[in-house]
């Protein structure tokens, strides 16, 4: 059975939608000083017409943009992270004084790690998300299910959400100084991973004056966590 409370949050993207917004280009450099006073030490990534992102601490990234603006956390101080995004809002729309929100979006990525990708593709199976079956299919024969995913969407027309749920596996590179490279050698690594992905959305217009960002984060958080695996499972 799906649990939710057997994942852990790795990431999130926070991101607001609205009209073309000039004024971008006559106070950015206003902005992104009030944005380093107010969060710590900020490192350019981009600076362009139409794009400016920064990083903030090795787990933040900011990008404010002509129509856009996203909060990218990676990490797991959530309340912490929620915080800094509602600051890091206020003072873009302040700043750009933004009217109306033409979208406001949450997307989550959960992760269950395992030992080798057949443990993963075994807890999948155990989920009862889907339909599929080991047997003969396509002129292919097995006796197990590889690297399974499975997505569902639901809307009203205003607040949506699409979640995803696939078995993975992971690489990176582990990278060694060069003063030790003599000594030891560069490694792959690999992590076998159930991820769990969920954008929760609202596409309305929604006057500035009224939106508050932690409050729209608590919710969003508080109602996928309560609602994604009875989605998925199809008896919500």
């Amino acid at each position: 059975m799906l649990d939710i409370a057997k994942f852990t949050l790795k990431r999130f993207a926070f991101e607001l939608r609205y009209p073309e917004n000039y004024l971008m280009w006559d106070r950015a450099g206003h902005l992104w000083s009030e944005v380093a006073s107010d969060l710590g030490e900020i490192k350019i990534v981009t600076g362009q017409p139409t794009t400016t992102s920064f990083v903030c601490s090795p787990d933040t990234e900011l990008t404010v943009e002509l129509t856009r603006t996203s909060f990218i956390y990676h990490g797991d101080q959530i309340d912490a992270a929620k915080d800094r995004a509602n600051r890091f809002i206020r003072h873009v729309m302040a700043n750009l004084e933004i009217r109306h929100l033409t979208r406001i979006g949450l997307r989550q990525f959960f992760e269950q790690t395992f030992d080798s990708q057949k443990k993963a593709d075994e807890e999948f199976s155990q989920y009862n998300v889907t339909s599929l079956r080991p047997g003969r299919f396509f002129g292919i024969e097995s006796n197990s299910i590889a690297n399974a995913e499975v997505a569902g969407r639901i809307s009203d027309g205003k607040n949506g959400v699409l979640a995803r749920l696939k078995t993975e596996t992971l690489k990176s590179q582990m990278d060694v100084p060069m003063a030790l490279k003599d000594y030891f050698q560069e490694q792959a690594v690999e992590k076998h991973v159930v991820i769990l992905d969920v954008d929760y959305y609202l596409e309305a217009l929604t006057p500035s004056n009224v939106f508050d960002a932690r409050v729209w984060l608590d919710q969003a958080c508080r109602v996928v966590r309560r609602d994604v695996s009875s989605f998925l499972r199809g008896n919500g």
